[in-house]
């Protein structure tokens, strides 16, 4: 794990404390435990393929940093529900507006951390924002497959 600015420990003890304080709206918590790899639109360019990663036990840990200087960010780490994922970009629920060209630690299941960059930020409710960032620097097929295996339960056995 990765190991950059000494948030590594920190981002995975605050995913394994707190709950996640996004609000999910209705219509998506009827469709939040979607899993496997997402269908591709015709005209999607996209380089690598994107997975489905959502549902409770999905959470992931943000540590926003102070990039934008119009924009406080306090000092914490926040619980995230991951949407989708792929070797370049990650998509997760936050309950606060990211802006585009904000700067974030990540801290994936599985524990892979890395660096993101919000790229789209949209309001999906009170308390719920879906964001897409790009990772800077890519996930290894290695990575991926740790990343989008089976989900665990607390505890550490698989379902």
């Amino acid at each position: 794990m990765l190991d950059v600015g000494g948030y590594a420990e920190t981002l995975d003890a605050g995913r394994a404390a707190a709950a996640c304080p996004v609000v999910l709206p209705d219509w998506l918590r009827a469709n939040f435990a979607k899993r496997g790899m997402a269908p591709t639109g015709c005209n999607e360019a996209r380089r690598y393929p994107r997975y489905h990663l959502r549902g409770h036990e999905e959470t992931a840990s943000l540590h926003c940093l102070p990039t934008l200087p119009a924009v406080a960010r306090l000092p914490a780490v926040w619980p995230v529900y991951m949407l989708n994922i792929s070797r370049g970009g990650v998509g997760f629920l936050h309950f606060e507006q990211l802006f585009p060209s904000e700067q974030a630690r990540l801290v994936l299941p599985g524990g892979v951390e890395r660096s993101v960059e919000v790229v789209r930020c949209r309001r999906l409710g009170p308390k719920c924002y879906a964001i897409g960032a790009r990772l800077p620097e890519e996930l290894s097929v290695a990575e991926m497959r740790r990343i989008v295996a089976e989900p665990r339960r607390r505890g550490g056995e698989r379902r």
